[in-house]
């Protein structure tokens, strides 16, 4: 290791070699000169505090100090400084090890910064990790766990707290999940909690650890606040809700084309296409309906809706009804997307009446 002498004004009075290798001086650089010389201006207060407790007591320990290389880099070191007595009291020369703690702190950084990348990761996801002690009833977490469940951090947590913070009509399901992951069944689960009288939703997955007798020991595993999601979700179904009801009390026939099969039809289209129920209808291609005749133009449109994203202009065209009945429609359709493909609505008018006022006017 790295060692030098000093006499007690702090001029350096000898070095070793690996001291002159660690910090890429020549002894005649180093020797007679003052030891703060090579401190970085951050270390020069705790060199002079530590010095006068040396001299004092005889001695300091793991002293952290930033020391200069000659290429004009820092170096974090530690020192141990010692001075042994030339008689009763008198003061002959302080001796101090150095210890390169660059790797350490090196790590240190790194480790620092992970955590910090964690924290915010998980404050950005609104997610946090949790570890529960099952003998002890203890657990430790991540500080988003305190902020998700509404708790002062530092707070002593368990099972029962935990359980305490979900919403009573969810408690039941939870433990009852809880207990079966200690069975060996996955632990993943969605609920409510309440918080400050208000209702979140979380997700929440663990891994359970057996003991060799398997009696569960341990449980990792996160907690996310899902609320925006399950709100999302909420106002996604009861708009799908909303837009069945629409369509459903419709007079016009509708439905959706996806992936050149019918996917829904509502009743005025079973009505139309002379059906008895769905199940008539659904599966089949929507060309099986409509006049060969227009098939080619069909085809046509649906590129063009495909391709654009755009409703195309209404049309008169021909269905043939399962009866073999032709009736005259008007037809509307426009594209969707629907799991990440597109589908498109079809809405359909019997125009078939106006169509025979039309010829009789005609004729």
């Amino acid at each position: 290791k790295p060692f030098q002498f000093l006499d007690h004004h702090g001029t350096i009075w000898e070095v070793n070699s690996s001291w002159l290798k660690t910090f890429g001086f020549s002894r005649k650089e180093v020797v007679g000169k003052g030891f703060s010389h090579f401190l970085h201006p951050d270390s020069h207060a705790a060199f002079d505090l530590n010095f006068s407790s040396l001299k004092n007591n005889g001695y300091f320990y793991n002293a952290d100090f930033l020391i200069r290389h000659k290429s004009g880099n820092h170096i974090p070191v530690v020192i141990e400084g010692f001075y042994p007595l030339d008689g009763p009291g008198k003061f002959n020369q302080i001796f101090c090890i150095f210890q390169n703690v660059s790797d350490e702190k090196i790590l240190k950084v790194k480790l620092l910064k992970n955590q910090y990348y964690l924290s915010k990761a998980q404050k950005i996801a609104k997610i946090g990790t949790w570890e529960l002690d099952i003998r002890q009833n203890s657990f430790q977490c991540t500080d988003e766990i305190y902020k998700i469940f509404g708790i002062p951090l530092g707070t002593q947590l368990s099972y029962e707290l935990f359980l305490n913070c979900v919403h009573p009509e969810d408690r039941d399901h939870v433990n009852d999940h809880c207990m079966n992951a200690y069975k060996h069944v996955p632990y993943d689960i969605e609920h409510r909690i309440i918080v400050d009288d208000k209702i979140k939703w979380v997700r929440a997955k663990a891994d359970i650890k057996f003991d060799s007798s398997d009696s569960p020991v341990l449980a990792i595993g996160f907690t996310q606040d899902i609320t925006d999601k399950k709100q999302v979700e909420l106002e996604l179904i009861r708009s799908e809700l909303k837009y069945k009801t629409l369509i459903e009390i419709s007079p016009d026939a509708i439905f959706i084309n996806y992936n050149n099969s019918i996917s829904f039809v509502n009743t005025a289209a079973i009505k139309l296409f002379g059906a008895q129920s769905a199940d008539e209808i659904i599966g089949k291609s929507p060309f099986d309906f409509f006049h060969p005749g227009y098939h080619n133009n069909i085809t046509t449109r649906i590129q063009a809706m495909i391709e654009s994203g755009k409703p195309v202009s209404q049309i008169e065209e021909k269905i043939i009804q399962l009866n073999g009945n032709i009736i005259d429609v008007e037809v509307t359709a426009s594209p969707f997307e629907l799991e990440g493909s597109i589908a498109i609505q079809v809405m359909l008018r019997n125009i078939s009446e106006r169509k025979l006022a039309e010829n009789t006017i005609l004729a």
